[in-house]
């Protein structure tokens, strides 16, 4: 303190002895006098701010960080603290800003590094989260374990990035620097299972489930293991002992779900599925969930949730929904409303984001399907229910005109499963007498360049500006291939010929054991074998596409 009396020491000292044992209502009251006497000191500010967030008073606490990080004194601390209140509002962007300048001030406090990690993590910016999570072990001294938080965000960072050997080394040192954390041995069986090591997988939780059999995680990561493994009957047994020790446990709950929906129990399968929104918490303040109950004159919100290929797949029930209320809007995400617009059964769409109309309820897309389809038999898969674009197509008689897309949105943490590296598709591109367009976005489009492949694949990203754009190329062309993705959503919802890529545990949806889709009348699935293999995928998609050249349809 600047010249601080003896009286204010004490204070000081007190306060910190109140914060550090927890008591950070009695905390408050002593910083608070404290400002009396020195208002704007910014360590004090700091605390102050720190016990507020600390009894989740986030936005009071944001104010006092705020004036600690104008005070010109302890700005590492005040910005640090500041980004840690940001991430906890969501604003996670601004999280990432505080904690940087915080890392600028003071590139020694492990603290900013840690909660940059964390707030890239939310963010889905894998490398950065990587470097930040690194720094943080860099700084850490030969007497001092990293917190087991950094290695699992480093871990599930590299892991999202397709290192999955570094993970593996990642979870491995988190195992031997924190033996006795439950998720030390789920995260390395995870991903020993990812590079194939079943046996070694299995071998471990199993030895873990002999030491420690009360933990659910445990049962719940035997249970992934032996759905990675096929053997479903053994997924289920270990998923329900998990939830015999704590029913609430909804990792367990929400992975039964989709079991069940893969094996095509519906009926059952749904309602496991709703245990994801005990993990996202998406809600609507002041409206009421919807249950299927016919309003007539009553207006739905249905607010689209996960990625932009589950809003074009599960987009159809808007028809069905339509029929039992007076007024539907849609709340989707901003690159889908010019196209989404174009269904009849929408009255209005708008984006996150943007102020929403008066609605009488609300109710997740992807919960709608628990309302309609409580069998295979129900499944609404008549198409095309997504909008086709009327145009002129310019039929080439000569050729079997591709599409290709090999890679999904680096964003998703399970990318690296679904996503096929380009060098794969060379066999498929000597072909006779077809000619290939890459539907592919983002900068995995420039796979074609780099690997001299730009007279065998056309790159159209320069004439697609949106999903519109995509849907009219797509009616233009005969056959798309694709990974996937929300590509083969729109193909299949237009009603188009699409050849799906599906990795050996891929997403539900495709259920288990076919070559068809009942939600995609016009789709074929080709399916992986061994994980991360997919070269026999290709091999047979040449075998199918020679076949579909020589008869000339589908």
């Amino acid at each position: 303190m600047n010249a601080p009396s003896k009286r204010l020491q004490r204070w000081f000292a007190s306060g910190l002895e109140q914060q550090q044992s927890g008591r950070y209502e009695r905390a408050e009251k002593t910083y608070r006098k404290i400002l009396k006497h020195l208002p704007g000191h910014s360590g004090v500010l700091v605390n102050l701010a720190i016990v507020q967030w600390r009894q989740g008073r986030l936005k009071q606490a944001r104010v006092n960080a705020v004036k600690a990080t104008q005070a010109g004194t302890n700005m590492a601390s005040a910005y640090a603290i500041l980004g840690a209140i940001d991430h906890d509002l969501g604003d996670h962007m601004a999280a990432i800003q505080s904690f940087k300048k915080a890392t600028e001030l003071a590139p020694g406090l492990g603290s900013a590094y840690s909660g940059l990690a964390t707030a890239c993590f939310a963010l889905r910016k894998w490398p950065e989260t990587i470097g930040a999570c690194r720094k943080v072990l860099s700084l850490t001294g030969p007497e001092t374990v990293a917190d087991p938080s950094i290695y699992t965000c480093l871990g599930a960072a590299l892991k999202a990035q397709g290192q999955l050997n570094e993970a593996e080394r990642c979870f491995r040192e988190m195992c031997e620097k924190h033996p006795g954390t439950p998720s030390a041995f789920e995260n390395l069986a995870s991903i020993l299972a990812d590079l194939g090591k079943h046996d070694e997988a299995r071998t471990m939780i199993k030895g873990q489930l002999a030491d420690t059999p009360e933990r659910p995680g445990l049962w719940n990561t035997l249970g992934n293991l032996c759905v990675t493994a096929a053997d479903g009957k053994a997924a289920r047994e270990a998923y329900r002992r998990a939830l015999a020790i704590d029913p609430d446990f909804v990792d367990a709950g929400y992975n039964l779900g989709l079991l069940d929906l893969c094996e095509g129990h519906l009926d059952r399968g749904w309602t496991g599925f709703e245990r994801r929104l005990d993990l996202s918490h998406l809600n609507i303040p002041g409206i009421p969930c919807w249950d299927g109950t016919p309003a007539p004159v009553g207006c739905l919100l249905i607010v689209c949730e996960q990625g932009l290929g589950d809003t074009l797949h599960f987009i159809r029930y808007a028809a069905l929904a339509r029929t039992l209320v007076g007024r539907i809007v849609l709340l989707c995400q901003s690159p889908l409303r010019d196209y989404l617009k174009r269904i009849p059964e929408l009255d209005d769409v708008v984006v996150f984001g943007e102020a929403l109309p008066d609605c009488d309820f609300f109710i997740p897309l992807l919960s709608l399907p628990g309302i309609f389809t409580p069998s295979l038999a129900d499944i609404p898969g008549t198409v095309p229910y997504l909008p086709v674009p009327k145009i002129e197509a310019v039929k080439d008689h000569d050729n079997v005109s591709v599409g290709l897309c090999w890679a999904g949105s680096p964003d998703n943490p399970t990318d690296y499963k679904r996503s096929i590296p380009l060098e794969v598709f060379i066999p498929l591109l000597d072909m006779p007498n077809c000619r290939f367009y890459s539907l592919q976005y983002g900068e995995h489009g420039d796979d074609i360049k780099t690997l001299g492949l730009d007279d065998k694949i056309t790159d159209l990203r320069p004439y697609l500006n949106g999903f519109l754009d995509t849907a009219k190329t797509i009616q233009q062309l005969d056959l798309v291939i694709s990974v996937c993705t929300s590509t083969v959503h729109l193909a299949g919802g237009m009603g188009r010929p699409v050849w799906v890529l599906v990795a050996r545990d891929g997403d539900w949806r495709w259920f288990k054991d076919r070559d068809d889709s009942p939600w995609y009348p016009t789709a074929r699935l080709f399916r992986q074998t061994e994980p991360r293999h997919w070269s026999d995928v290709i091999k047979n998609v040449h075998k199918a596409l020679s076949v579909r050249v020589r008869v000339g349809d589908g």
